[in-house]
């Protein structure tokens, strides 16, 4: 599915990296994805269906969902 991408999370300078899901879930690019995939990231990435590869931004997080 085109909505679904790859989340890269990397830590520390050893980066270190965490990989998921996640789902684009509005036309602003919005992408939901697990907690423990993006918790302590020093930087997290999404690799879409298409192949493009683009930095993300972590706006809000919910630990007790995991999402």
């Amino acid at each position: 599915m085109p909505s679904v991408v790859k989340v890269e999370s990397a830590f520390g300078s050893g980066r270190s990296v965490g990989v998921g899901s996640g789902l684009i879930v509005d036309k602003l690019g919005h992408v939901l994805t697990n907690f423990h995939v993006v918790d302590g990231a020093d930087q997290v990435s999404v690799l879409l269906a298409d192949g493009t590869r683009a930095l993300a931004k972590i706006s809000g997080t919910d630990s007790g969902n995991d999402l």
